[in-house]
């Protein structure tokens, strides 16, 4: 790991690190911030008494050969076999992305029900775990016509109502469609794998900070204050009338909304982040963190941005930005390599559909130190890259192949309007000409005199625009695609940049020495390009005072916060990390709109 820099001195000198690892050896006391994560407890059967299928079906299943058990779940594929004489059953209970197969003779009960059912039904079988014959699977169901066996169908669904593919079909069902039946797209097996990843991350971020000594805190979700001061957030309010009803909203003498009889007698909204109200905490208790919902009102349809999405933000008292940054790394590599240990099987699936090589990638984040950089350094080298190739952050949209083919369309179209246009005017020339060969020929040629040269302009490079991504200054607010330039095509592993110009970043940071820049640092992953943005805390009430009057920020509406800085001040340091792009990271998933149960954006709460 690296040290602090020199001249960025620490909260606590590394000497005074050293001299506790001694002591804790002395002690016979191992602590450590490696990256290893424990494997999760497994539950072998459910309340109802149910078996879960991701035992039947995992390395251990064997152990259950000979053993009589009843499972639940849905009907994946049914049809029969045997000329009738019986049926296969594949089921799946959302535990594992693997399906069990179970064989239902025809002599059992309700059997000619059963074979009516199609997929999409709910079903419950009681029979005998056997060894399968094939090499798909190493156990089977085998449900006979004995006592104590049973078929239980606990939802129909007839054949050919289920509204999703199925089969070698599904792979052409579209995620973005899946988006429009949220409550039925946890049963595909892209979004079932996806899930189970989700819950383990979620399981895993508890497991990190709870073992390091972490308390949870519940942040609100409605607050006053705008935490990043970016103006887009969701009003909350109780002035409005319910749908279809007139407004009448009271004014003050100014035309104004008069917030008195408003539920919070104030204006109020849903948070952008719980970071302000979790260092409260953090400065009583030191190290705590907050886990939870966040909104934002942004107009995005971009496949990077949600309106509700969940955030991940640890505080941590007399720490600096180095042990945020040290955090913030081992945080990431503990949570992959969990699941890594614990989503095997839907990792192959993800690695194979989705992005082939992804376990690859996972475990390469796991096993490097990540670069740190900073912002300065960073500017330079991604000015270098420009100047040697002008297009190298020109974006190039992959086409469908219906904009190809409409686009082949209009160039044909264009093609022969031009040859119409050539024809029309070779006929216009000869025609002008037969007129002239019969106009008598004027006696003298006026001679044209010769055209003065102009000189030559020396052609100016054109210049960039601002938002353009080959105008790289120093100042400016790195783009995803500067970001996973770094990553996959400098460094080829995550980065972690520091220093920011303070101009860029929140009025909360810890400014330094130099005036020009603040104590921030991003990490930077492939794929994904920011997955985690963190700071110290400008622990200075003068200072954050200053800073918050140069922002015109309403002060009276921060009082409270400033307050830590009066009553105990202590440097303190925290990050934020988008769950969803977690999620993505670990998924291979691209847009963002499909790591969580249920998306939210412009024109879309439907369920």
């Amino acid at each position: 790991m690296e040290q602090h820099p020199s001249n960025y001195p620490g909260v606590v000198d590394q000497k005074e690190i050293d001299s506790l690892k001694d002591v804790l050896k002395e002690l016979n006391i191992e602590e450590t911030n490696s990256p290893a994560a424990p494997t999760k407890p497994k539950r072998y059967t459910s309340f109802g008494g149910r078996v879960r299928i991701d035992i039947l079906t995992s390395s251990e299943a064997e152990k259950w050969i000979g053993k009589t058990v009843n499972v639940g779940g849905w009907v994946r594929a049914l049809r029969e076999g045997g000329g009738g004489g019986f049926c296969f059953v594949d089921l799946n209970d959302g535990s594992t992305i693997k399906n069990l197969q179970v064989i239902v003779n025809k002599d059992v009960p309700l059997y000619s029900d059963l074979i009516k059912e199609g997929i999409g039904s709910c079903l419950q079988f009681r029979g005998e775990i056997v060894k399968s014959p094939g090499n798909k699977q190493p156990t089977e169901m085998k449900v006979e016509n004995k006592e104590g066996n049973y078929v239980k169908i606990m939802g129909t669904c007839k054949q050919g109502e289920y509204p999703l593919m199925t089969g070698k079909e599904a792979k052409k069902m579209k995620l973005e469609t899946l988006r429009d039946i949220c409550h039925l797209r946890p049963r595909t097996n892209i979004i079932s794998a996806v899930t189970r990843i989700r819950n383990n991350l979620a399981y895993a971020t508890h497991i990190y900070f709870q073992n390091r000594g972490f308390l949870y805190i519940h942040t609100p979700e409605i607050t006053s204050s705008d935490c990043e001061g970016a103006g887009s957030m969701f009003q909350v309010t109780t002035l409005l009338p319910p749908p279809k009803q007139k407004c009448d909203l009271k004014l003050t003498k100014e035309g104004l909304v008069d917030y008195k009889d408003d539920f919070f007698a104030k204006p109020t909204y849903l948070t952008v982040s719980g970071q302000l109200e979790v260092e409260n905490f953090a400065c009583a208790m030191s190290d705590v963190y907050t886990f939870g919902p966040t909104f934002r009102a942004e107009v995005s349809h971009t496949s990077r941005h949600l309106a509700e999405f969940w955030m991940i933000e640890p505080e941590m008292c007399f720490a600096d930005l180095f042990d945020d940054i040290e955090c913030g790394e081992n945080y990431l590599k503990f949570c992959l390599k969990y699941v890594l240990e614990n989503n095997k099987n839907d990792l192959e699936f993800l690695d194979k559909q989705v992005e082939k090589g992804l376990i690859e990638r996972l475990k390469n984040v796991i096993d490097n130190e990540f670069k740190r950089l900073p912002y300065t350094e960073a500017i330079e080298l991604l000015k270098e890259a420009v100047a040697k190739d002008k297009e190298l952050f020109v974006e190039k949209k992959e086409l469908t192949k219906e904009e190809k083919a409409k686009i082949a369309e209009e160039k044909k179209k264009a093609k022969e309007e031009k040859k119409a246009k050539k024809k029309a005017k070779k006929e216009a020339e000869n025609k002008e000409g037969e007129k002239k060969e019969e106009e008598p020929k004027k006696e003298e040629e006026k001679k044209e005199e010769p055209k003065k040269e102009e000189p030559k302009k020396e052609k100016k490079e054109e210049e960039l625009k601002k938002d353009d991504p080959r105008n790289i200054f120093w100042g400016m607010d790195l783009a995803s695609i500067h970001e996973r330039y770094l990553t996959e095509q400098v460094f080829k592993k995550p980065v972690i940049l520091y220093n920011y110009p303070k101009e860029i970043k929140s009025f909360y940071m810890k400014q330094n020495p130099d005036g020009k820049t603040v104590a921030a640092a991003d990490i930077l992953v492939p794929k994904i390009g920011e997955i985690i943005g963190g700071s110290q805390r400008e622990e200075s009430y003068d200072k954050l005072l200053e800073r918050m009057k140069e922002l015109n920020m309403d002060i009276e509406n921060y009082k409270w916060y400033l307050d830590l800085r009066k009553f105990g001040s202590v440097p303190h340091s925290g990050f934020g990390l988008g769950f969803e792009r977690l999620v993505m990271m670990a998924t291979g998933i691209e847009n963002i709109r499909d790591v969580i149960p249920y998306p939210r954006f412009p024109g879309h709460a439907d369920f």
